[in-house]
């Protein structure tokens, strides 16, 4: 049998201000993060990414549809949010 590794991944890129990294801090900038999952009706499910206070980026649960042409089954937005780690910026960014 021969076994293979699929995977698929949802990505977004979004513009930060360059301010929100450096200087005074005075274009400090929020970020945030929703998850969502409905276990009474698990394909109304999505995860959304917002800065400033705006949605930036939402991914529902159509974006993980079965694919064919994979061979990667039907999946849902799971009902405990994934693990998060935070990047450190401090060491990424220069500061």
């Amino acid at each position: 049998m021969d076994l293979i590794n699929r995977e698929e991944a949802v990505s977004a890129l979004i513009s930060v201000p360059a301010g929100a990294y450096a200087g005074d801090g005075s274009d400090y900038v929020t970020f945030g993060y929703e998850h969502f999952a409905n276990p009474g009706s698990p394909t109304t499910g999505s995860i959304s990414w917002s800065m400033g206070g705006s949605e930036m980026f939402k991914m529902t649960a159509a974006a993980l549809v079965a694919n064919d042409k994979t061979q990667i089954s039907n999946r849902l937005v799971p009902e405990e949010p994934m693990v998060r780690y935070p990047l450190p910026w401090h060491e990424t960014v220069g500061g």
